[in-house]
């Protein structure tokens, strides 16, 4: 919930008033299940390789985590990272943000090893594609140093 907290500020300054990500969330439970039914109804009107999906699947992903269902997380997550891979370029700073919730999932279950490397990734990807004192970028830095 603090990381979920930390991201809604950063957004908020980054962001326009009306932005779909700016969504308060206060039942996670009822949020999911309207996350589920949204990509239902999106499989019906979209391929199944259009980059909404890997918004939708890593935002399901983020609650999932948020509700310490870490298995089903990482699933949607690596289903969003699937998608990514067909629909945006490889250094898509979408895609470091999905490597980074990996490696939350590996942090928060004792997998360091593969809490770095999923790190490491997120940070090669914002690398080439934002600046420096990018809040991803300074948030990304400071977990791998936590994992170091």
């Amino acid at each position: 919930e603090k990381y979920l907290e930390q991201a809604l500020s950063i957004n908020k300054k980054l962001l326009p008033i009306k932005h779909p990500d700016l969504v308060v969330i206060g039942n996670y439970s009822s949020a999911l299940t309207s996350m589920k039914k949204a990509l239902e109804i999106q499989r019906i009107s979209m391929s199944k390789n259009h980059p909404s999906f890997v918004r939708i699947y890593n935002n399901i992903g983020a609650l999932c985590l948020i509700k310490h269902e870490y298995n089903e997380a990482l699933m949607d997550y690596e289903h969003a990272l699937n998608i990514a891979s067909k629909c945006l370029p490889s250094n898509d700073p979408f895609n470091g943000t999905i490597y980074n919730n990996i490696g939350k999932i590996y942090k928060l279950t004792d997998q360091y090893d593969k809490a770095l490397e999923n790190s490491q990734l997120a940070m090669k990807i914002y690398s080439e594609t934002l600046s420096s004192n990018h809040p991803e970028v300074v948030l990304c830095q400071e977990n791998i140093n936590t994992l170091r």
